[in-house]
């Protein structure tokens, strides 16, 4: 069937976006002497392979069984193209991916040396040594094997395409060989192995690593408060809800994202390498732990604002230290707050299926890490606040076979490492782990022996701090029914002496009340003469306002009749004079009106005369007027008679053509 695939594939495979691509051409576009061309090829293969794609994992399969792949992706990474490098790398990482068989090939591609031509990628932008020897110039004969120079490849020297990238775009690049190196070490020990013993390829990592983490970029966006280059992302416990922890206190401001994915990248390679028993000898030889991660994790407690991105990095980094060197009893540092609240949060995000700062965690590698720390007596109590149990709780509640055994036993031995503390006891009680961890001891789920094992011990130690707590209770109890007792019998003395003092009040109260009533009485007579006075006066001051209510009517009368006297005086002095004036008027009007009238008379003559020659005019226009209708009546009776003659003329002439026509059509 594998044979079917991969025959059908290399004929032609088909894209999630629905485009036919035929992986034997892409494979021999690898080798166009173009390289744009050249570098389309592999983003044509990388395409094939990126997890959307629903035929990825069988495109893996295919295109890593494909003879000269490696060979013309491994011609790319030594072109000198930054741009066909990147591509490369990316096609490279995506043939790795989960994908154990493809890992091996590029790790054991070394006609050409893959694995070289990466390190010397990895190793062209270190300032201070010289690029790998061994490496060879961009071109070579048809079947893409080129010839090896002893000086070492002079695209590598700095050419310029390389020369002329900022630093950004150099840890793009640096990202993507070091994303191949992940993808190859995942799940591989053999890989694992081949990259450790490289020297090239871990010369060139550590001075990655060793360039990025001191790099004054990252030390300035992490010295940065998040005021104007960006926003703090904190949200509190209570808005996470009760017995949840918060995310870390991280930063999102301009921070050189290529740069952090490098180092990143790197430090996740270290942890894969630090897992397996031949890579972590090699790794403890190299002293990778002591003289660069342990510097760089000590060196972050100056930070005061990191970037969530970078937190991520400096928990990678502490895992891969407890993983080499680390000591229960003597640790070699202790990590910070941040760091710790880091790996739990992840551990939350691990649980909860989500992804933080572009990743998605891995539950396993958390656990590991806490096993260790939550051996140490002074980060006990940091673990717990950051609620630890909790999440670990979840972690057992939620756990399945699937999940591996390991990532029990952990969650188990943190939880008995943290067993030792107060707090965390209380803090289990309260979670309500009896439900899962009888599940585990019952091996419900298929728990291990040694899971068991650990589960009872939680159990049991929980189990001890409930009995010691209850014979605590037992005692407080005693301690209060003592005390219950003693108060009864107080209680019992205070109510005689309250029986007493209700005595004597009560006596004092009826002393009280007597002379209340004599006061009283007293106040009744007091206020009775008040009240007789009151009303005197009240009389007195009623009469006396009538009396001046009485005078001031009579002035007032007074002053109205003069007033009115005052009034028709002045009323019959106008009416006089008006009377005058208007005896003046009407003599002024009665000649006018004489005046008038003659001339009224003249006018009525005059017109009388002009009536009688306007009646002569109209009779006169009346006759001729009728004599103008009779001529009208004449012309149209005249007028009427001609259109008879003609309309007979016409018919006549119509006739005769009629009759000349058939003369003629009888003629011929």
């Amino acid at each position: 069937r594998m044979l079917a695939v991969r025959s059908l594939a290399m004929d032609g495979v088909h894209t999630g976006d629905g485009r036919h691509r035929s992986v034997r051409d892409l494979v021999s576009q690898l080798w166009f002497d173009d390289f744009d061309e050249a570098t389309a090829g592999a983003e044509g293969l990388c395409d094939l392979t990126v997890p959307s794609n629903p035929q990825a994992a069988a495109n893996r399969e295919v295109i890593g069984a494909t003879p000269s792949v490696l060979e013309g992706l491994e011609r790319l990474v030594r072109s000198g193209s930054p741009n066909a490098a990147y591509h490369a790398c990316e096609a490279l990482s995506q043939l790795a991916f989960r994908n154990a068989r493809n890992a091996q090939r590029i790790m054991d591609a070394r006609s050409p040396d893959l694995p070289a031509a990466l390190a010397a990628l990895l190793a062209l932008f270190r300032p201070a040594r010289p690029p790998p020897a061994g490496l060879r110039a961009p071109g070579g004969d048809g079947d893409g094997v080129g010839e090896k120079k002893e000086a070492g490849f002079d695209q590598f020297d700095q050419p310029a395409a390389m020369a002329g990238l900022d630093d950004d775009s150099a840890y793009d690049l640096r990202g993507a060989v070091l994303r191949v190196l992940n993808n190859c070490a995942w799940g591989s020990p053999r890989a694992c192995a081949d990259i450790a013993e490289h020297t090239a390829l871990m010369d060139a990592l550590e001075d990655m690593l060793r360039e990025a983490w001191r790099s004054p970029a990252l030390q300035c966006a992490a010295r940065n408060p998040a005021g104007d280059l960006g926003e703090v992302v904190e949200k509190t416990v209570e808005q996470m809800g009760p017995g949840r922890l918060a995310p870390p206190r991280a930063y999102r401001a301009e921070v050189p994202v290529p740069l952090i994915m490098a180092l990143d990248a790197g430090v996740g390679l270290l942890s894969h390498l630090a897992t397996h028993p031949h890579s972590r000898g090699v790794l403890l030889r190299r002293k990778v732990a002591e003289e660069l991660l342990l510097e760089m994790v000590v060196s972050s407690e100056k930070l005061e604002f990191p970037p969530e991105q970078y937190l991520c990095t400096l928990a990678g980094a502490v895992e891969v230290v407890i993983k080499l060197i680390w000591d229960e009893e003597h640790p070699p540092f202790l990590p910070t707050t941040p760091v710790l609240h880091t790996i739990v949060w992840t551990l939350i995000c691990a649980l909860d299926g989500v992804m933080w700062a572009g990743i998605t965690w891995s539950a396993l590698s958390r656990v590991q890490a806490l096993a260790k720390l939550s051996a140490v007596d002074e980060l006990k109590v940091h673990l717990i606040d950051l609620h630890l149990i909790e999440a670990l709780v979840r972690l057992l509640d939620q756990w399945t076979s699937e999940q591996g055994v390991l990532v029990l036993e952990y969650a188990l031995l943190t939880l008995l490492n943290l067993l030792t503390v107060e707090e965390a006891r209380f803090r289990l009680y309260l979670t309500g782990v009896y439900r899962p961890l009888r599940s585990i001891v019952l091996g419900d789920e298929g728990a291990s022996a040694g899971a068991r094992e650990k589960a009872v011990l939680c159990a049991w130690l929980l189990f001890e701090w409930q009995v010691d707590k209850l014979e605590t209770l037992d005692g407080k109890v005693k301690e209060l029914m003592d005390g219950v007792e003693a108060a009864a019998r107080e209680r019992i003395g205070l109510e005689d002496e309250y029986a007493a003092v209700r005595a004597d009040l009560l006596e004092e109260l009826a002393l009280t009340s007597a002379a209340r009533d004599r006061l009283f009485e007293e106040n009744q007579v007091l206020r009775s003469d008040l009240e007789a006075t009151r009303h005197a006066l009240l009389r007195e001051q009623g009469e006396r306002a009538v009396d001046q209510q009485v005078a001031a009517a009579l002035v007032s009368s007074l002053q109205s009749e003069v007033e009115d006297r005052d009034a028709r005086i002045e009323e019959l002095a106008l009416s006089l004079g008006e009377a005058t004036r208007a005896e003046a008027y009407t003599r002024q009007q009665a000649q006018v009106a004489a005046d008038d009238a003659r001339a009224a008379g003249e006018a009525r003559q005059e017109a009388e005369h002009k009536e009688a020659v306007a009646a002569g005019a109209l009779e006169k226009t009346q006759r001729l007027a009728e004599m103008r209708y009779h001529e009208m009546v004449v012309e149209a009776e005249a007028r009427r008679r001609t259109e008879a003659q003609r309309d007979a003329l016409a018919t006549e002439h119509a006739a005769l053509a009629e009759a000349r026509a058939q003369l003629q059509e009888e003629n011929e």
